[in-house]
């Protein structure tokens, strides 16, 4: 079972194909009334070629309260699916 957190969760969570290599691209933290964690990754293909792109997020309004989770697949040129794609954990 891969590790919370690892790009082999990220890969399972978002349905990637073994094939696929996924790269986390950026994360970010923000603390001010709480706490909003957001990474982005890019998906390519065997060839190279970029298929999609995520965004996840983590965000804490206050430490006694359950993190609100979730992420979202976008297009290569970063525009959403249609119907927007978000999907939120537990």
């Amino acid at each position: 079972m891969p590790q919370e957190g690892s790009i082999e969760a990220a890969k399972g969570k978002f349905g990637v194909p073994p094939e696929h290599v996924l790269t986390e691209t950026s994360h970010d933290t923000l603390r001010t009334l709480g706490e909003r964690e957001v990474w982005t990754y890019e998906e390519r293909d065997a060839s190279g070629a970029t298929v999609a792109l995520y965004e996840e997020w983590r965000h804490v309004t206050d430490p006694h309260l359950r993190p609100t989770t979730g992420w979202r697949k976008l297009r290569p040129d970063g525009t959403p699916f249609e119907p927007v794609d978000l999907r939120y954990g537990e």
